[in-house]
Order: C-alpha cells, then structure tokens, then sequence
C-alpha cells in the first residue's frame, strides 16, 4: 500500500473548447469541521486526492499512514495537493487528528464481486417517452485547480462530479469575477456517477459556473484557477 497522501482542490468550469470527459477519480477536501465528500467509492488503482481548504486538518487512517505532523491550509504542504493510490480492495477509514468528530472512509470496491442482479423492465406497450432525468450529484471536486500541466500540477483542468438518473445534455455559462468568461458544453453525459474535467486554458482567478442539465433548472458551481508553478511539463 502506497504512503498516504492528502487531497486536492478541484472543481470547475470550461470556456473554449473542452476535452472528453475522463476516467473517474475521487478528491475529498477538509474544510470547516467535516470532510466533503465524507466517503468516496473507487476502483482498485484508482487514485483520491486529499486537500484541506481551511484550518488545522489532517487525514489519519486507521492502517497507520499518518502525515507527520497537522499542518494549516495555508501550509506548502497542501500545494500541489497529496494523492494515494489505492489497491487492494477494501474499506479504509480516516478521521483528523485535531478532530475527532471528523471521519470519513474510501471504499475500494472488490471487482471479483458478483453485482446484485437487475432486473429487466417489462415492455412498455404504448411506448411511453423515457423519463426525464434527474440530478443526484452535480459539484465541483475540489474548491481550487491548476491549469497549465506543471512538475506541481500533474491533473491539469476542472473537475466536475456528474451523477444523473438518465442520460442527458449537460451545458453552461462561466464567469470569471463579473466578466463572462464563456460557454461550457460537455455534451450528453450518461447515466451514472462520473467526473468530467474540462478548462485547461483558464486563468487564474475565481469563477461562477451556471450549468443546466437537459430543461432542468441550473445549478451554480463555483471554484478558483491557481497560478501555475514555474517548471512545466511536455504535453
């Protein structure tokens, strides 16, 4: 098992042209007296990234990987993010050590398992339209993003958590400050939980993103662009 590592910022929003959405990940951010999200469910190999966006926070497992010492958001420690890649299949809890009302948990799902069977719906004699989705998950992975690929930022763009109940056309405005600074399309999202990440060319600063999901009413993210470190990387 890989030395634990602590969370990323992660959120956000597209203007020019957007990238396919990509594999899902997992970010958790301590912030306030909680973690959000608390629990996260991956697959083996999977990697989560761990951030605290405010406080005196830390993340304790309970196989012993614990960071040195808590250390402020404002900490270098925390910049660029600390990642852990998970392996092996289980369910791995952690809680602050400043904390104790702070836990939280990665489930790491078991591929070797059998899933519960569906069962199939009967055939809709009068051809009844599909039912119109719904949202069971719509926000940003982190509260902050690099996005020029850097030694410091290895997962460059925006990253937007998307669960719905059926497939649909998800779209939007972005604003950066009180200016537009775009429109941010990422096309028809299926259904099921999955991270799209778009908005490798934004600037630094702070964004307002309006997304409609299908004829739904919008819903409003919001998240900042770093300034990237010096030292890039090829592409």
């Amino acid at each position: 098992m890989r030395t634990f590592a602590a969370v990323a910022a992660v959120a956000a929003v597209a203007a020019a042209a957007l990238p396919a959405p990509a594999a899902d990940d997992a970010a958790i951010a301590a912030r306030d007296f909680s973690f959000d999200p608390p629990t996260v469910t991956i697959d083996p190999g999977d990697t989560v990234t761990f951030d605290n966006t405010g406080g005196l926070h830390n993340f304790v497992f309970s196989d012993q990987s614990i960071p040195a010492v808590p250390k402020d958001s404002g900490d270098p420690v925390w910049n660029p993010p600390p990642t852990r890649t998970f392996d092996t299949p289980g369910t791995y809890s952690f809680r602050c050590g400043q904390h104790i009302t702070m836990t939280g948990s990665v489930i790491v799902r078991d591929p070797s398992a059998t899933p519960a069977p569906t069962a199939t719906p009967a055939p809709d004699p009068g051809g009844t339209q599909p039912a119109a989705p719904a949202i069971r998950t719509l926000r940003v992975l982190a509260a902050g993003f690099c996005s020029s690929r850097t030694r410091g930022c290895r997962r460059p763009g925006v990253a937007v958590r998307i669960d719905l109940t059926a497939a649909a056309r998800v779209r939007g405005t972005l604003r950066r400050g009180r200016r537009k600074a775009g429109n941010v399309d990422l096309g028809t999202v299926p259904a099921g939980p999955r991270t799209v990440r778009f908005g490798r060319r934004l600037k630094p600063g702070r964004y307002t993103l309006r997304l409609r999901v299908a004829d739904l009413a919008p819903r409003t993210l919001r998240f900042r662009i770093r300034p990237s470190a010096r030292g890039s990387m090829s592409r």
